[in-house]
Order: C-alpha cells, then sequence, then structure tokens
C-alpha cells in the first residue's frame, strides 16, 4: 500500500457526554467556562475523565470519527 491509501480520514463529531463511549479520543481541547483548559485534544476518555468533566458541568464533547475510505 502507498501512503495515500494508507491515510486515516477522521471527522469531527459534536457528542452529548452521556453518549461518550471509554477510549473515544477528544477533537478539541475542552475547557470550563473561564477558558481553561480541562482537557487536551487527543486525549483518550476514561471513566476517570468523563466522571470528572461531568462533575464540572461540561455536556458536549468534540471527538474524532474514522470515516471509511
Amino acid at each position: 500500500m502507498s501512503a495515500a491509501t494508507d491515510a486515516v480520514h477522521k471527522a469531527i463529531v459534536m457528542l452529548p457526554i452521556e453518549r461518550a463511549v471509554l477510549g473515544m479520543r477528544l477533537a478539541r481541547d475542552v475547557l470550563d467556562i473561564n477558558g481553561r483548559r480541562l482537557l487536551a485534544a487527543g486525549t483518550e476518555l476514561s471513566a476517570g475523565n468523563l466522571g470528572s468533566l461531568r462533575q464540572r458541568g461540561i455536556r458536549v464533547l468534540a471527538v474524532e470519527q474514522l470515516l471509511s475510505p
């Protein structure tokens, strides 16, 4: 396979936190209401960080979704 066919295509999906699944990867930083970064883009979601985001009132996440070629 060439490098062109190995490319992974991703989309950014806005997802209610209730629908987030462990292992999903953030597509954008998660910020609090004061603009402080809580989690960086690229972070893989875990039970711990999802619980923390819920406690802080975060309701929507931007996550990566892999697209079929």
